[in-house]
């Protein structure tokens, strides 16, 4: 069994961060594409580095991997903040699953 890792935790705290900047970056109520995109990928973000620290398995890294490649891809789109926030957090995202999956191809 995979001990919990430090990419587990960033992928939660980008998750986290993710909903938080809907009211930070005024997103709410969701009624764009941007908000849509962050309320999803950050909600699939908490349900799978939850998982992964109770349960790993290398499932969750993709999942995350294929969320972040979506962040990073839609923050093209939207004003300026909201697209920086996208790709920064979609880099982080797919650095921290690409990472996770290095580690447990090792182990």
């Amino acid at each position: 069994m995979k001990t919990k890792s430090w990419q587990d935790w960033g992928l939660l705290a980008a998750g986290v961060w993710l909903l938080i900047s809907l009211f930070a970056l005024k997103l709410m109520p969701p009624s764009t594409p941007a908000a849509v995109l962050f309320a999803v990928c950050g909600m699939i973000l908490l349900v799978s580095a939850s998982q992964a620290l109770v349960m790993p398995d290398p499932v969750e890294e993709w999942i995350d991997l294929v969320t972040g490649v979506a962040l990073v891809a839609g923050g093209i789109f939207g004003e300026p903040a909201v697209a920086v926030n996208a790709v920064v957090v979609g880099a982080v995202v797919v650095t921290c699953a690409f990472s996770a999956l290095r580690a447990q191809r090792r182990a």
